[in-house]
């Protein structure tokens, strides 16, 4: 078996992670009940799509990924970027499609690589997804761009340890991506869509020791960098975690908010100004708070609930954050304006619970929001979209199909 063809049926188990963006983004996996197909593609297998779609989006572009949910008399069964689901057994193959307002629907992956979370360039073409592959006993990261019009994949570049997720892309063509080896450290890199110019902005060149870098994000139009971690400035120090910027290239790592000890900062977002974060302050998954820093300037807490806030997303217009909240193992999301502090709680479809692990996100106009939902007793997810006009709610994708979103774009 060559290292290509083993990437596909050796996934990582490392749960993904979520990530927030303009584009609502999907991967599909076939199941071994769909074949292979003879033909190879340069990755390995070719797979044979598998239609998750209901009915397409009510505007712009989706990207998604999805799996055919397997026998329901098995234990459970891995999907990659999607985790470990109850209701089947063994290993299926994702497949990334791309859906247009229009019906139109289209493979762009199907080479069973993809685990994780992905961004879109801002110009919609293209896609950068990335990999942890397992081979020989050593961890390998891969980040890979695709092509939003057609089945054509490039790897920008490979490294040994692990890849957590591409958490941005600059509108000069720059991506940032977190890497992972054998210790708990996370390493930040930008670089750029063409695979060029790759350069590691983490351990800062300002201090001595290593750093942890999360939701890496461009803000002040491209001249600083926001995210969550920690910097060990000195020897035998304690770490202070929480929220941070520095220069585009690395340099001046300077805390917005931190803590040694006590509350957590934590889940980082960028307004799509670039000018302001907002971020959460959790006290024992009991309480938290929202926080909206202008970089350079003053701190207002925005708004406090009981429960657990999972995830916040900017309106395309920077006036709203969606917020999803976890009370009780169920997902709430409520919408608050960013001026007035006001919250209002978008509902969910009957006999449907939002699942508060995978954020939802704004359609390009900021008239819709597409979130994930679970239907009982055999925890099928399906995409769903509310109207923000109306509360009216359209189901995108199949209960059959389990799927993932990454971006929404025009």
């Amino acid at each position: 078996m060559t290292k290509q063809s083993k990437k596909a049926v050796c996934p990582s188990l490392r749960w993904p992670t979520v990530a927030l963006g303009m584009c609502l983004a999907f991967v599909s996996v076939t199941g071994p009940s769909a074949g292979i197909a003879e033909a190879e593609t340069p990755f390995g297998f070719a797979q044979s799509p598998v239609d998750p779609i209901l009915q397409p989006p009510p505007e712009g572009t989706m990207i998604v990924g999805a799996c055919p949910r397997l026998s329901a008399d098995a234990f459970f069964y891995y999907c990659p970027g999607i985790g470990v689901l109850p209701y089947g057994f063994g290993k299926t193959t994702p497949e990334v499609f791309v859906l247009h307002a229009d019906g139109d629907t289209r493979v762009i992956s199907d080479n069973g690589l993809i685990e994780y979370d992905g961004v879109v360039s801002p110009d919609g073409r293209f896609a950068a997804l990335s990999v942890t592959d397992y081979f020989d006993g050593t961890f390998y990261c891969e980040l890979y761009r695709f092509s939003t019009n057609a089945v054509k994949q490039r790897l920008m570049t490979e490294s040994h340890g692990g890849c957590d997720d591409p958490s941005d892309w600059s509108r000069s063509g720059w991506i940032l991506f977190s890497t992972w080896s054998e210790g708990p450290e996370v390493s930040l890199s930008k670089i750029r869509q063409d695979g060029t110019q790759e350069r590691a902005l983490t351990p800062f060149p300002s201090h001595k020791f290593d750093s942890t870098v999360y939701d890496a994000q461009w803000a002040l139009n491209e001249t600083a960098i926001v995210f969550y971690g920690g910097v060990l400035p000195e020897e035998d120090t304690p770490t202070p975690y929480g929220i941070w910027f520095m220069d585009a290239d690395g340099h001046n790592p300077r805390p917005i908010a931190v803590a040694e000890s006590g509350p957590r900062y934590h889940n980082p977002e960028v307004s799509p100004s670039g000018r302001k974060v907002a971020y959460l302050r959790s006290y024992r998954r009991t309480q938290e708070d929202i926080f909206v820093t202008r970089l350079g300037g003053t701190t207002r807490r925005l708004a406090r609930a009981e429960g657990y806030w999972s995830s916040l997303a900017w309106s395309p217009d920077g006036s709203r954050l969606l917020v999803m909240t976890e009370v009780s193992n169920v997902g709430r999301m409520s919408i608050i304006e960013v001026g007035s502090g006001r919250s209002m709680r978008i509902p969910a479809p009957e006999g449907v619970t939002v699942d508060w692990r995978y954020a939802p996100v704004w359609s390009p106009s900021g008239r819709y929001v597409a979130f994930l939902g679970y239907r009982s007793p055999d925890y099928a997810r399906a995409v769903f979209v509310v109207d923000l006009n109306d509360y009216s709610i359209a189901q995108i994708t199949r209960f059959d199909v389990e799927t993932r979103l990454f971006a929404w774009y025009r």
